[in-house]
């Protein structure tokens, strides 16, 4: 399967961690605005609605390549979230997470710049 232009296998089960052990990858959200709380409140109001519609994406040590905002939503709501483990190197998991991140953040240009700088 392809995701982003890259190879992925997601066959595989959680792996070595259990859902406890999702964390955010630092490097990543650092680099990333977080929500405002308007915005966290909106998506946590949606999943409570409507459950969780897009599964997190983890590397197999538990780092959040995307979703971390939707984990944190789960845990606040007592909600056990869906995850996709993907095998794929750091690099390009990575380069998924800004790519993902850039697709859908409403980002002031500078940010913009910023980010597509490390991609």
């Amino acid at each position: 399967m392809h995701w982003g232009g890259i190879q992925v296998s997601i066959d595989r089960p959680l792996g070595t961690f259990t859902v406890a052990d999702l964390r955010p990858w630092q490097e990543v959200q650092a680099l990333l605005p977080p929500l405002s709380q308007a915005q966290f409140e909106e998506l946590k109001q949606s999943i409570q609605q409507d459950g969780l519609r897009i599964p997190l994406l983890a590397l197999p040590d538990g780092r959040l390549i995307d979703g971390v905002h939707r984990h944190l939503c789960c845990q606040t709501l007592g909600i056990a979230p869906q995850v996709t483990v993907l095998d794929v190197d750091e690099a390009e998991a990575f380069r998924l997470a800004l790519t993902l991140n850039l697709a859908r953040r409403h980002l002031g240009h500078d940010q913009l710049q910023e980010l597509r700088r490390w991609q």
